[in-house]
């Protein structure tokens, strides 16, 4: 019977030292794929920020290029004004300017669409990639809550204390 006992101890080590080692390679798993999912969510965030700061860049671009074609078309209608009060003859020549400059400004009237809708498009694209921010990070949350758990059972089940993740700051999330 005391052989028995001792075999049945034996086995008890062995699964133990098993247990640990399993354990042991859950842990480090799990720390490499939170290392992943951190390079990832870095990666992401950059990226957004670049987006973000070409926005703001092509934002002022625009607002300049407006700004000078206003400022041109102004300046543009007081030297007409000052032609005609001048030479009558001239009159039509000034009107060919006047043409010019609207077909001008409809195309950047028609370039800042376009720019605004790019620009529409990219805070779309920010927010899309937000939300998959979010999603990855819920996903994670669970992945590792799905992880704790299961240390939970097979702590419960060997009777010994449940390891101590690095990542068990995020479950109080």
């Amino acid at each position: 019977m005391q052989r028995d006992l001792m075999e049945v101890k034996d086995e008890m080590r062995a699964v133990k030292d098993d247990s640990s080692v399993a354990s042991k390679d859950v842990r480090e798993e799990a720390a490499s794929l939170r290392a992943l999912w951190e390079q990832s969510s870095d990666k992401v965030n950059a990226r957004v920020r670049e987006l973000e700061s070409s926005i703001d860049r092509q934002q002022v671009e625009i607002r300049g290029m407006t700004d000078q074609r206003v400022d041109d078309y102004e300046l543009l209608q007081k030297a007409m004004s000052t032609l005609q009060s001048q030479q009558v003859r001239m009159r039509s020549s000034i009107e060919e300017t006047s043409q010019a400059n609207k077909t001008d400004i409809r195309s950047t009237v028609s370039k800042i669409g376009q720019f605004e809708s790019v620009l529409a498009s990219s805070r779309m694209d920010a927010a899309e990639l937000r939300r998959r921010l979010n999603d990855m990070d819920s996903d994670t949350h669970l992945q590792f809550q799905n992880v704790s758990r299961v240390f939970k059972v097979f702590s419960d089940a060997l009777d010994i204390s449940m390891p101590q993740l690095a990542s068990s700051s995020m479950g109080s999330r």
